[in-house]
């Protein structure tokens, strides 16, 4: 357990980090997923609380797309905290290996309740309608069209649907994450129909 003072400590400092981010990775994101992550640890038994927090308020930190910080920053961050090694080195290596292209290209095995956990809040926070938000919202960042009427063009934010978004449902490892996915993919499953059909891509 970590102390209320070294959690608001904590909160005020990455909160800080993110001031700069764009709306798909603010802080309002890692609010959301430390909320949902949460949430999913009180019906997942035997997961630690202090771990699940620290992953998911630092999961972002050492993305590499986002160059906030380096995961050599988020150690000496949690030393001189004096967090529990045993924690700092679960939440490096949850930090490390939670991004979906880490999962595809190099998945973990063996992952601790903890890692599930923080990568199912993680993942949820990606669909549903928030995630229709930050897909179109990074997409803008990146200058990205909105759609495309040519098959071959995988640049678009809503061919990132298929990309990513509509696979997520079936990686979700936790059963309060199945649940969620269902339900917000079902609702990000509409949505992309009913903007195919608007934009006439619906022969």
């Amino acid at each position: 357990m970590i102390s209320d003072i070294v959690k608001e400590k904590i909160i005020s400092d990455v909160k800080a980090l993110f001031e700069s981010q764009e709306g798909s990775h603010d802080w309002l994101h890692v609010y959301r997923v430390i909320k949902m992550a949460e949430e999913i640890g009180k019906t997942e038994k035997g997961s630690d609380s202090t771990t699940v927090f620290l992953a998911s308020i630092l999961h972002d930190v050492a993305d590499r797309k986002l160059q906030i910080r380096s995961l050599d920053w988020i150690k000496k961050y949690l030393v001189d905290l004096n967090i529990d090694k045993n924690i700092i080195e679960e939440v490096l290596f949850i930090v490390e290996h939670l991004s979906f292209s880490k999962q595809q290209n190099n998945p973990v095995s063996n992952k601790s309740i903890e890692f599930k956990i923080v990568q199912d809040a993680d993942r949820l926070d990606a669909i549903g309608a928030i995630g229709i938000a930050r897909a179109f919202a990074f997409g803008g960042s990146k200058n990205r069209a909105l759609y495309s009427d040519k098959e071959e063009d995988n640049d678009s934010t809503l061919h990132h649907f298929y990309q990513k978004l509509f696979k997520l449902e079936d990686l979700m490892e936790t059963i309060k994450g199945k649940e969620l996915a269902k339900e917000r993919t079902a609702f990000m499953d509409h949505f992309v129909q009913t903007i195919k059909n608007e934009c006439y891509l619906i022969k």
